[in-house]
């Protein structure tokens, strides 16, 4: 039986400094009044606002509230968010990455202070001492003109949505042939098979 030893720090990793402070964070789940959900709304990742790395941490973000529980907080440090969420090289993010991530999220209602407002982030020395406290949220802003969702989105480029299929088909049989949308956009009648 072979034991796993804990792997070494990456290179690409830096290290913290132990003289340097670090920042509490609070993350506050969503304001859900018991309607449950851990799937992310799918307007998050059509929103044009939003950059792929701010989605990406977001998902992070999301992942670590969990709103079943009453008043339910995470706490935890701005380093470790940094760790946590990837740079796109692939190592932790650095201080000025994450706090233009919430920053980004911020602009589009994706995280707020716990009363609602807009979240504040700052590289001064004094902001070291207060705890950033954010909401996880997750519904569109008010006044949000962007996608709903991927439907809407297909409808409005012209194509038709995709079939929907229940099971693959049983071993020895050929796939049914792909028929042609109807103008609906659906299949509404199968198409009789030719040859045998």
């Amino acid at each position: 039986m072979s034991v796993s030893k804990c792997p070494k720090p990456s290179p690409t990793r830096p290290k913290a400094s132990a003289a340097s402070p670090d920042r509490m964070v609070e993350l506050y789940g969503p304001d859900a009044d018991g309607w449950y959900d851990t799937r992310v709304m799918d307007w998050i990742a059509l929103c044009e606002q939003l950059k792929d790395g701010e989605v990406r941490a977001y998902l992070v973000l999301r992942s670590l509230v969990v709103e079943k529980f009453k008043n339910h907080v995470r706490v935890l440090t701005l380093q470790l968010l940094c760790e946590l969420i990837p740079s796109p090289s692939g190592g932790p993010s650095s201080l000025t990455r994450v706090r233009g991530i919430l920053g980004g999220l911020t602009k589009v209602g994706l995280v707020t202070t716990p009363e609602g407002q807009p979240l504040k982030t700052s590289s001064r020395a004094s902001a070291l001492t207060k705890t950033l406290r954010i909401r996880i949220n997750d519904r569109a802003p008010e006044g949000y003109a962007g996608w709903r969702n991927s439907e809407d989105k297909l409808k409005a480029l012209g194509a038709a949505l995709a079939d929907l299929v229940d099971d693959e088909p049983a071993t020895g049989t050929a796939p049914a042939p792909r028929c042609a949308p109807s103008a609906a956009g659906r299949i509404s009648e199968p198409q009789p098979q030719t040859g045998a």
